[in-house]
């Protein structure tokens, strides 16, 4: 004998067949449990259904979670291509697939909340206790090296130009695989480091108390590091100029051989410092230094400043009279 309709709730009628229950779409489920399901006051997000709706709570609970699933692999699909974009230093496709990423997690969370109400056995990850999410692996991290380091760690790795252009690529890796910054920079960060840093690593970066003091003492060791290594690179590529004098151009070479932590009376400075000089003052140099030895030697390791001098005797601190000077030198 089939029970009485008036059993059931107005919108759920079973079928005659015992086995099996009537078809409805997830709209109309979820149109029905706003009317039917009566909430545990002990547990938000659980509630008691009636007991003909719980096959079709578990079904649909079931689609959740079998569409959270794909979503999930789309979104790993999407963070794979922002690893990507950013190992060959598109930033724009990087960015296009970072929006995806962002679409992605929109829909998966709407799934997330909608499995709180169709079964208290779905597993609901909050924000604010997420260390999961998508599995990251080494290869996905950006690793940390300057456009401008003349070493480079991570040869066939993206580059940065600042510092702050490394802390953000990494904070969007991180956030694009659904992890929580805060609760995962300590585990990641290293991972993006060389060898070298384990030491700073270990003293001074794990002992901040989150991501914001992380990126400071982060910046305040690394911030340096960028200006030292712009101010080698300065060393090795400057030249002077016809406007300049040799006392001028000499201060400034100087400043940039301090600058980059280079020892000023390093002979191999100072052959950099002669090169790099206009060609008549460099000649009008070279001819002077070979007359000149000290104890019947001819001098072999010069600095930048003796080399200055030898010019300034020569041509004076007025770069006008360096055409005169220097105009029988070919």
């Amino acid at each position: 004998m089939n029970p009485s309709a008036e059993n059931y709730p107005a919108a759920i009628i079973p079928a005659h067949d015992e086995d099996a229950m009537s078809v409805m779409t997830e709209e109309d489920l979820i149109a029905s449990l706003s009317d039917n399901i009566s909430f545990a006051s002990s547990t938000p997000g659980q509630f008691v259904a009636p007991s003909p709706l719980r096959p079709l709570v578990a079904n649909a609970a079931t689609t959740v979670l079998s569409l959270s699933e794909k979503l999930r692999l789309e979104l790993q699909q999407h963070v794979e291509a922002v690893s990507a974009a950013h190992a060959m230093n598109d930033e724009q496709a990087a960015e296009l697939a970072l929006n995806k990423v962002r679409r992605v997690k929109e829909m998966i969370d709407i799934e997330i909340a909608c499995s709180q109400y169709l079964s208290p056995s779905v597993k609901v990850v909050e924000k604010s206790s997420r260390t999961g999410g998508l599995t990251l692996n080494r290869r996905d991290l950006p690793k940390f090296q300057l456009a401008d380091d003349v070493i480079r760690s991570f040869p066939n790795e993206e580059v940065f130009h600042s510092v702050d252009h490394f802390l953000r690529t990494f904070q969007k890796v991180i956030e694009s695989s659904l992890q929580d910054i805060e609760l995962v920079w300590k585990r990641f960060l290293p991972l993006c480091l060389p060898h070298s840093d384990d030491g700073w690593v270990e003293m001074d970066l794990k002992k901040c108390v989150d991501w914001n003091a992380a990126k400071i003492c982060f910046t305040a060791r690394h911030g340096s590091r960028l200006v030292t290594s712009r101010s080698v690179k300065e060393v090795f590529t400057m030249v002077m100029l016809p406007s300049e004098s040799i006392g001028d151009y000499s201060k400034k070479f100087l400043q940039a051989v301090y600058d980059a932590g280079l020892p000023k009376n390093d002979a191999r400075v100072a052959d950099r410092f002669l090169a790099s000089l206009t060609r008549q003052v460099q000649t009008l140099l070279r001819l002077t230094m070979t007359r000149l030895d000290f104890n019947g030697e001819t001098k072999r390791d010069w600095t930048v400043e003796q080399l200055t001098q030898i010019g300034r005797d020569i041509l004076g601190d007025d770069n006008r009279m360096y055409a005169e000077a220097t105009q029988l030198i070919p």
